[in-house]
């Protein structure tokens, strides 16, 4: 049997598996919302461009893409994505007001990867170019694509050793379906994915992630955005626990206690990561006899040695203008991290725990600088704070060094959008 015999054999016994699996699929909390338009490609429309978002981490790539699309002439983009948290963020970020006048956006849950749909859903939008988000290897679609000769891009790809060994042991079925073009996000990633697709022309370009964190033309003034009522009394240090998780909350508790031992004229803000945590740190603060205030009942700046305990949104960027260090939470336990890339760009140094899994794409220029500093345990957290608040550097420097370091590595959108219209061109010039 050859090559495409055993292809359409794989095929096959992979949409049986489809079709076992959908009583189960429709009973899945995360699947069963939209669950009609999963089985389905009827209600998809024709577009000159599709792109599928996975979830929320692609579905803020999509935005930045679309959002970026100047063309000259009407232009019709279909954007799927996997999740109805993806779904959310699209039609937040496809607003009216964030995209060209000649873009006109469509989103859609993806269907079911069964090659039959799939060939279906294809055929129904006819796309003249096909986008994935850093990985997304369909084989339902990517051999529909195929068949109709679409040309397929993956944008912002990455692939980790774990993934890549498992793709090789398949290979045969991927060297069948590969992507035209594939723009990795490192020299390692690409090298990753030629190890599967030795054929395909294969690039580095920079992660959209640069563009998404600070605007293009942000200015390098790290001038604090007012404060209603701004609680911070002057010349007073002030060292903000931000972005705390519940798993880590014991932990961060002791910090709190700590540098207030060892350095007691200061005032801390502590901002939880989700409000329902407000009545555990209330309890938690009055334990450890500390004085604290709610937020929301603070008109005047507190006495040194207060904890403000935030119980109010949209005031954590505000916040960080004021801080002389900022610890952000999510990274004393393993849950991937949290953005410490905005106190730094605020004029704060930054202090994280070890797990920062989710913000790897950062590299580590920002903790070779010193504006952000890495702690082991919650000990050494402790002792960059006190560091920090002993001998804090001046803000200008913090955020010319943090807004420096990450320009470097914007551009990625502006690539990507370039590769994807240039791509969609040639299609066109050549029917």
């Amino acid at each position: 049997m050859g090559h495409q015999g055993i292809l359409h054999g794989g095929l096959g016994l992979y949409g049986l598996a489809w079709k076992l699996a959908l009583p189960w699929l429709k009973k899945n909390k995360r699947l069963c919302r939209g669950f009609h338009r999963r089985i389905a490609a009827d209600h998809l429309a024709p577009a000159e461009i599709w792109i599928q978002a996975a979830s929320a981490g692609e579905a803020y790539l999509a935005c930045a893409l679309v959002q970026a699309m100047v063309p000259r002439q009407p232009l019709t983009v279909l954007v799927t994505t996997t999740t109805t948290q993806g779904m959310d963020i699209l039609k937040k970020g496809m607003a009216a007001p964030d995209i060209d006048p000649h873009v006109r956006v469509n989103l859609s849950l993806f269907p079911f990867d069964t090659p039959s749909l799939m060939d279906a859903a294809v055929s129904r939008v006819n796309p003249g170019t096909m986008v994935l988000l850093e990985t997304e290897l369909w084989p339902g679609l990517l051999h529909a694509l195929k068949k109709r000769h679409i040309p397929i891009l993956m944008i912002n790809a990455r692939l980790s050793n774990k993934s890549v060994s498992r793709y090789e042991k398949t290979s045969w079925l991927w060297k069948q379906l590969a992507p035209d073009t594939i723009l990795a996000i490192s020299p390692e990633d690409a090298q990753r994915f030629q190890r599967i697709f030795p054929h395909t022309a294969i690039s580095t370009m920079p992660n959209i992630k640069f563009d998404m964190v600070i605007p293009q033309k942000r200015a390098t003034s790290p001038t604090p955005v007012p404060l209603a009522g701004n609680p911070f009394p002057p010349n007073t240090p002030v060292t903000l626990l931000a972005s705390v998780r519940m798993e880590e909350e014991n932990q961060v508790a002791k910090i709190l206690d700590a540098i207030l031992c060892q350095y007691p004229n200061q005032v801390v803000g502590l901002i939880p990561r989700h409000m329902h945590r407000i009545p555990f740190w209330q309890d938690m603060l009055t334990h450890l006899e500390r004085p604290w205030q709610l937020r929301s009942t603070i008109n005047d700046p507190v006495l040194p040695g207060t904890t403000i305990l935030w119980d109010t949104f949209g005031e954590l960027k505000a916040a960080y203008g004021h801080a002389t260090v900022a610890f952000v939470g999510g990274s004393l336990h393993p849950l991937g991290g949290q953005n410490f890339m905005e106190p730094v760009m605020c004029g704060a140094p930054a202090v994280t725990g070890p797990h920062l899994d989710n913000f790897n794409w950062v590299g580590q220029g920002l903790f070779t600088a010193g504006v952000v500093n890495r702690a082991q345990n919650s000990a050494q957290v402790v002792h960059h704070l006190v560091r920090i608040l002993n001998h804090p550097p001046q803000r200008q420097q913090t955020a010319t060094t943090g807004l420096g370091y990450l320009r470097r590595y914007q551009g990625g959108t502006a690539m990507a959008v370039d590769t994807i219209i240039k791509t969609l061109n040639a299609v066109k010039n050549h029917e």
